[in-house]
């Protein structure tokens, strides 16, 4: 962050006018309070709601410096780190967040799912288990677990993971597919061509509160419709008619 106060976008005058209002309200927030994490935290959300990203990073960078002892800062920090593609960086912000919350399933399953993308299976496998310890409901933990073991030619640990996924309240789509790929690794291409076609249409939502807080930062009439359909996507009709309202 400069001298000059916080940062801001060179193109503002361009943005949407409640995008516009809501950046410049946030920014005097900053600047007449600038040792106030919150306001810095709450800058950063907007410009990530608005895929402002490299903002973002240094808005939550300041917070952080501000009060060390936020988790949701931390994770925020590595969620944008990531967009950014810096998933190492991402991976280690996230020891930060579990250190301040270990109760957070989604660091855990973030983790684990960066950790995996970077072919680092081993670290990947014990993230998703404390996720699971966290939150013995998160289905992104659980089909982590199954993509290990169907990458480890186990397809039959695979498939006992993902049925005890669908058969929750909130049947998952990804779940759904990664189980006709262990159905066709165990050789059963009947029961893989059944798997699959029940998994078409089926929703992909993995709850993550300090991410759709973020998120719901959205303003301006485009965000709003992403902030609409997000909510659609995780089954949450009463929220998106409130809005319309």
């Amino acid at each position: 962050v400069s001298a000059g106060g916080p940062p801001r976008p060179s193109d503002l005058d361009a943005l949407d006018p409640m995008v516009a209002n809501r950046i410049e309200e946030t920014l005097a927030a900053c600047t007449a309070d600038p040792d106030s994490s919150d306001h810095w935290l709450e800058l950063g959300m907007i410009y990530q709601a608005h895929e402002m990203t490299p903002l973002a990073v240094q808005a939550y960078t300041r917070s952080r410096e501000l009060d060390a002892n936020n988790p949701r800062t931390w994770y925020l920090l590595a969620v944008a780190e990531d967009e950014l593609g810096n998933p190492e960086t991402a991976v280690d912000l996230l020891i930060g967040v579990s250190r301040l919350d270990p109760t957070y399933a989604p660091a855990w399953w973030r983790r684990g799912n960066w950790l995996a993308d970077l072919g680092r299976t081993d670290e990947a496998e014990a993230a998703y288990r404390q996720a699971t310890e966290a939150d013995s409901a998160a289905a992104a933990a659980w089909i982590g677990l199954a993509r290990i073991e169907l990458q480890r030619g186990n397809p039959a640990k695979a498939i006992e993971i993902l049925f005890k996924v669908l058969a929750t309240d909130n049947p998952n789509g990804v779940a759904g597919q990664l189980l006709g790929n262990a159905f066709r690794a165990a050789g059963d291409e009947e029961a893989a061509r059944r798997a699959l076609a029940r998994a078409t249409g089926m929703g992909a939502y993995f709850p993550d509160p300090w991410k759709e807080e973020m998120q719901s930062q959205a303003t301006g009439v485009g965000n709003l419709l992403r902030l609409l359909s997000l909510r659609l996507e995780r089954g949450d009709v009463d929220a998106v008619i409130m809005e319309l309202e």
